[in-house]
Formats: C-alpha cells, structure tokens, sequence
C-alpha cells in the first residue's frame, strides 16, 4: 500500500466538501417540501437573489454548519461586512477573496479598498472585470480574456487557465507567447499585452472556479433567504440552524 500525501490530503477535503454542499441542499429540500405544504408554487430556484434585506441577513447571522470546512466562518463574515454585498456575484466575491491565497498576495485588501473607494476602469479589461471592481479574481475571467483579446481557442484558454495554479512554469512561456502574438493582431501593444498576463500569472496563486464561488454563494443566500421568511420551517434542521461558531480567532 502507498503511503498517502499531500494531494491525498487535499483530495479528502475537497471531497468532503462536496459531500457538504449535497448535503446543504438535501436539508434545504427538506425545508422546501416543508414550506410547499402551506405554499405549492414555491421554489428555492425561483426565489429572488439580490433581496437587500436576505443579503443583510446573510452578513449577520450565522453561517450554516455544513458550510465552514469552506471557510472560516468569523474572518469571512469580516469581510462580507466590509464587501457589503448587494448581489450574489458579490457574495461569491467575499468567498473567493477571504482565502489564505488572496489575503498573502494582498488582493483581498485591495479588493476591499476599491469597493469603498472606487477605482479606475481598465478600458481592455473592462467587461470581463467590471463586476469584480476592475481585478481577475475567477479563473473564467483569465479564459474569457485570452480568448477575446488573443484569439484563444476555448480548449487552449482553459489550458492556460490551468496551468496558472502549477508550480511548473515551463507551460506559460508557450502560453506568453502565444498571448502576445494574438493581442498584437488585435491592436494591443507587445508591453501592454506582457503586462496583462502578468496579472494572469499572479491571478494562478489565488484565484479559483467562478462557479464553485456562486454555488456556495447561492446555498448561503437560501439558508439566508428561509432564516428570513420560514423561520419556523427550517426548526429541527440543526445543520441549516446551527448558532455556533467554529471560526478562527481574529484580530478586531
């Protein structure tokens, strides 16, 4: 038998985390079948999710227990806080960017810092960062990018967006290239090109998948939402309502 390692280790997790979310959305099933008894129609698919006030909720109270293997429960909800979100993506945001690789690299100051005080726009990169006040926080966002500013197939975007998070380096020379070849074409000047895959290559030590964020994004904002309005619903789900908090300590 081999002995197991670190990857080992980090594929226990991630599974484990799976096995969470299916289980957060099991237990908010529950409760939905619960609330259709008095109300047929309703759908946790079908709920709004930029409510203000289920947002609010989403900042005060606690999160749900099946969630914080994900996180750190007092740290995150710091920085929600300080995000303030008004929307989903916002709250996905506040979960990519409270991890230990953006808070090293500073991103998650800067982001935090650009929500309060503005920023300014970076017209070539726009579309694709203006949600995320103007920084590739996604790895979607690196794979749109080449794709629309180099030409970029799909299969070799996604490639490059891989590629970013290992520590071998010798892939991204090819992938610089490549990028500077196809912006060129496009009217992007060689330096400015060079400068935006160097955000392409900070952006491999902390950003992550765009849709692992919004799914656990959107099962926070319906434990919010059926905190909200079924309250008595969700009683007995100790995994949807636990009010403990195994969050790290942290400096106020």
């Amino acid at each position: 038998m081999r002995d197991s390692g670190p990857n080992d280790s980090a594929m226990d997790e991630h599974q484990a985390y799976l096995r969470d979310l299916a289980r957060l959305r099991r237990d908010q099933k529950v409760v939905e079948g619960r609330i259709r008894k008095a109300y047929r129609s309703f759908r946790l698919e079908n709920i709004s999710t930029d409510e203000n006030g289920v947002l609010d909720e989403l900042v005060e109270k606690p999160i749900p227990a099946l969630l914080r293997r994900a996180l750190s429960p007092r740290y995150f909800k710091r920085i929600l806080k300080a995000v303030n979100p008004r929307c989903l993506l916002d709250v996905a945001v506040a979960f990519a960017i409270h991890r230990l690789g953006p808070i090293r690299a500073g991103i998650t100051d800067e982001y935090v810092s650009r929500r309060r005080h503005g920023f300014r726009q970076d017209r070539v990169l726009a579309p694709e960062v203006r949600a995320t006040s103007g920084m590739i926080l996604f790895q979607d966002q690196v794979v749109e990018l080449a794709v629309r500013l180099a030409g970029f197939s799909i299969c070799d975007a996604y490639d490059l967006a891989r590629a970013l998070g290992r520590t071998d380096v010798r892939p991204l020379r090819r992938f610089r290239d490549q990028f500077v070849e196809g912006a060129a074409r496009r009217g992007i000047a060689t330096q400015r090109a060079q400068r935006i895959f160097n955000r392409f290559e900070s952006s491999g030590g902390y950003a992550m998948s765009q849709q692992r964020a919004i799914e656990w994004a959107t099962l926070a904002y319906r434990h919010a939402y059926l905190q909200r309005y079924f309250g008595r619903e969700m009683a007995g789900e100790t995994k949807l309502d636990d009010p403990s908090d195994f969050g790290v300590q942290t400096k106020a």
